[in-house]
């Protein structure tokens, strides 16, 4: 199967989106040690506003745009499209943990939780987006149904 992203032709700062997901993985590794709700809390909200698209309302977003100024790094553009599916993605795998979790599943929620951080943490520390990879399958499964 060919790669492919979803393209939308808008661009965004990819060491801004680095830091963001530096900032999910930290957020979500205190989780897994923790298994305090009010991880899951911040995480769905921050995640929610970035997918409905307000990302000016989302702390993790604000915070990782200062750290970015702060440190003086460059701006790398990419296009928006892989990094808002990656969002999305990452907005269901919260949906989930937070269900198991107030379903009194917490270890399956942690478990939600690890691969969500792992994937964050492919982005922040090695620009590997999850998201472009598993995009060409989601289009096949779409394309089936069309």
């Amino acid at each position: 199967m060919l790669k492919a992203c979803p393209i939308t032709y808008r661009k965004i700062d990819e060491t801004a989106i680095r830091m963001h997901a530096g900032l999910v993985s930290v957020f979500g590794l205190i989780f897994v040690f923790s298994a305090d709700l009010v991880w899951l809390v911040i995480l769905f909200y921050d995640f929610f506003v970035r997918v409905a698209g307000y990302k000016t309302l989302s702390p993790l977003f604000l915070f990782s745009r200062f750290l970015v100024r702060l440190s003086s790094l460059k701006i790398h553009e990419v296009d928006a499209g892989p990094k808002q599916f990656a969002a999305k993605i990452g907005l269901i795998f919260v949906i989930g943990a937070m269900s198991s979790y107030l379903f009194g599943f917490i270890h399956v929620s942690t478990f939600i939780v690890a691969i969500l951080t792992g994937c964050a943490l492919l982005e922040a520390l090695f620009a590997f987006c999850v998201g472009c990879e598993v995009y060409p399958f989601w289009q096949a499964l779409v394309n089936k149904k069309g």
